[in-house]
């Protein structure tokens, strides 16, 4: 019985061999060895950083045979990589490589995991250098103003621009009023005729309503409140205390 693992970083498929191709060349391998596919294991994830969750199903076997296309297909990750693949041999299971030609199994010399762990540092390597290209194109793209992805700053909306079809960032006017007074929060000493007059300005009716936080005989806004927090109470028109 033999268990096929497939892995792709991404579904663009852009750091190696498509899932197609390894499941399709892995079948033909097994089958050429005379042996059955118990299971095939399709994984879309990153390898660089971490040993894929999908993989942790292969640590409960135990004297099977586990085909990868390559090893870059099963880590890109040096410490990972070797720590996993000592879990499987370590109960008696084989792994096979197809592109490197190579196999591990428990009885395998130190030449043996030298060449694996070679292999793995090629494949981290390569990461390495995919990443720091990635990283150069995001600050690029930042100088530019163009929006690299991420959570929206609280006081911006995203918007795509004509001229280049790229993402970019720009105030949100709506909320100016909210921020002005997140800030006046968020300032020491401010006053509460400020606060009121700023809550005003955000929709509410300061006439019968102050959004205050008592804390003992002061009465003040709490500086631990967040961005996010403060404007979802004031979206959403709710008072902690009147006065």
């Amino acid at each position: 019985m033999a268990y096929i693992y497939c892995r792709v970083s991404s579904v663009r498929q852009i750091d190696g061999v498509s899932m197609e191709v390894q499941e399709d060349v892995l079948t033909k391998t097994v089958k050429t060895l005379g042996l059955n596919v118990l299971h095939i294991q399709k994984v879309i994830s990153s390898a660089y950083t971490s040993i894929p969750k999908e993989f942790e199903m292969y640590y409960k076997l135990s004297n099977k045979k586990l085909f990868v296309y390559s090893v870059d297909r099963y880590s890109r990750n040096v410490e990972y990589g070797l720590e996993s693949a000592r879990k499987l041999i370590k109960n008696g299971n084989t792994i096979y490589f197809y592109k490197e030609r190579m196999m591990l199994s428990k009885n395998d010399n130190a030449d043996k995991w030298d060449k694996f762990t070679k292999h793995l540092k090629e494949a981290e390597s390569e990461s390495d250098k995919i990443s720091e290209r990635v990283r150069a194109g995001k600050r690029k793209a930042s100088e530019l103003g163009r929006f690299v992805g991420g959570n929206v700053p609280y006081g911006y909306k995203k918007i795509k621009t004509v001229s280049d079809g790229f993402n970019k960032l720009v105030q949100d006017d709506t909320k100016l009023n909210i921020i002005n007074f997140i800030i006046a929060c968020r300032t020491p000493d401010t006053s509460e005729n400020k606060l009121n007059k700023l809550l005003e300005l955000c929709g509410v009716n300061v006439k019968d309503n102050r959004l205050v936080i008592v804390n003992g005989d002061t009465t003040k806004i709490e500086t631990y409140l967040e961005f996010s927090t403060i404007a979802d109470i004031l979206n959403d028109y709710k008072v902690d205390k009147k006065k």
